[in-house]
């Protein structure tokens, strides 16, 4: 709302205008009249908007094409989505993980799935050929056989330890239930065709549903279904055309492209959710400037390192480092030489954690960190002598350091081992810094 001598504005919440928004900005617009006066002043109302309606206030994510820090995650995100397609690497990781979060919904399709076929199965059966399949053997086993496929599917699924992955599991389902439908509709002939191809249609929408397949090999399994469908219906139609089985082949097709346009949107969309979740992880647990992980990275990364090391009966150690008057020489430098210089101290320390379990970190301002894998506490003392004496060349004059290094325990937590590398490296502070102190 706006008024020519005074600004007033109202938000509630980012809503849309309700009728309880418009009655609360006619009021105000009534004061403001009462005040100022209806005749000598004029008074405008505008519509509360939510946020995704302006599109100045939408996500843009030009926002990230100058942050390379943030990772694969943005620089896909300034790429877009709409070809469903990531980098190899980027790929895997969301594959990994649709079959990871899917599964449980999974099992939930293939268990509605087994319950139609016990439930309704036997009842179409006897509908088939007016009551003849209640003779039929032929017709009998491939209902128990659908049913035994879905339990199996349903055990691997629920198994905690099978190692299965979900999308083959569930393509396998959905491949075993075209080929049984299809051997119904054969021996069935043209009279079923109708329910037959009803029960197609659900089994290729189904292909589109939550099972830990991603999009492509999704359109894979119904365009398969719906050709092999289509020919199975036009070979039983030779004998005589039926209006009922075109009518049906047609909302085959049409229920198929309207499923696959739903989860190409549905996809895209789960995408952009991955991709923004994925940078908000990497932001919460690496650092911008450096790329070195932050201290509740390191606390993430310790938990794993520490219980690898109980197995393999190691020792594992940690360093802190405190870079000395730093301040002074961001006061001198300036602060972008100050970055610079943190860049470069980065490369020093990150170059000490060459194994795979070694973790490099920036635990504050001018504070790094060093969890060292396989590595008792003498041999700790020594990689910080070397890193105290290499870090003495780096920037625009001579930098000192006050490190502290401490053996991690075995019950130990993250907070625990913290607290005491932090009063070695007050202890190193104190007696004059550029020096290293073990315990």
């Amino acid at each position: 709302m706006q008024h020519t001598d005074h600004q007033i504005e109202k938000h509630r919440d980012w809503s849309p205008a309700t009728p309880e928004v418009r009655r609360d900005l006619s009021i105000i617009v009534k004061t403001a009249n009462d005040l100022y006066g209806p005749r000598s002043h004029w008074v405008e109302e505008r519509e509360v908007r939510r946020p995704d309606a302006d599109p100045r206030l939408r996500f843009d994510p030009r926002v990230l094409q100058d942050d390379a820090a943030a990772g694969p995650y943005a620089q896909q995100l300034t790429e877009g989505c709409s070809r469903l397609r990531f980098t190899p690497e980027l790929e895997r990781e969301y594959v990994d993980h649709v079959r990871s979060v899917q599964r449980r919904p999974a099992t939930l399709c293939v268990a509605v799935a087994l319950f139609g076929w016990v439930a309704f199965g036997p009842a179409g059966l006897l509908m088939l050929a007016a009551g003849a399949a209640t003779r039929d053997l032929y017709l009998w086993a491939v209902q128990g056989a659908m049913v035994a496929a879905l339990c199996a599917g349903l055990v691997l699924l629920r198994a905690p330890r099978a190692k299965v992955r979900t999308d083959r599991i569930t393509a396998g389902l959905l491949g075993a239930t075209a080929l049984a439908l299809g051997l119904l509709a054969a021996r069935s002939g043209a009279d079923a065709l109708p329910g037959i191809t009803l029960a197609a249609l659900g089994a290729v929408v189904a292909c589109f549903f939550p099972l830990g397949l991603v999009f492509r090999r999704s359109v894979v399994l119904a365009l398969a279904m719906a050709v092999g469908g289509t020919v199975l219906t036009l070979l039983l139609l030779r004998s005589g055309p039926s209006a009922g089985g075109y009518m049906a082949l047609a909302g085959l097709w049409g229920a198929t492209g309207l499923a696959a346009l739903s989860a190409y949107l549905g996809e895209r969309l789960y995408r952009e959710q991955f991709l923004l979740h994925g940078l908000l992880s990497r932001q919460a647990f690496v650092d911008p400037l450096t790329g070195l992980y932050t201290r509740r990275g390191t606390h993430r990364l310790t938990q794993t390192a520490r219980l690898q090391a109980i197995r393999d009966s190691v020792s594992l150690s940690f360093v802190l480092m405190d870079v000395d008057h730093f301040r002074a020489y961001n006061r001198r430098h300036g602060r972008e030489a100050g970055d610079r210089t943190l860049c470069e101290i980065t490369k020093i320390v990150g170059s000490f954690a060459r194994r795979p379990l070694d973790v490099a970190s920036r635990e504050g301002g001018k504070r790094f960190g060093l969890l060292l894998y396989d590595c008792n506490l003498e041999q700790a003392r020594l990689h910080a002598e070397q890193l105290r004496e290499r870090l003495r060349d780096v920037g625009h004059e001579p930098l000192t350091v006050s490190i502290g290094a401490v053996q991690v325990l075995p019950d130990e937590t993250a907070d625990e081992f913290m607290q005491r590398v932090e009063r070695l490296l007050q202890r190193s502070k104190d007696a004059g810094r550029d020096r290293v102190t073990i315990l």
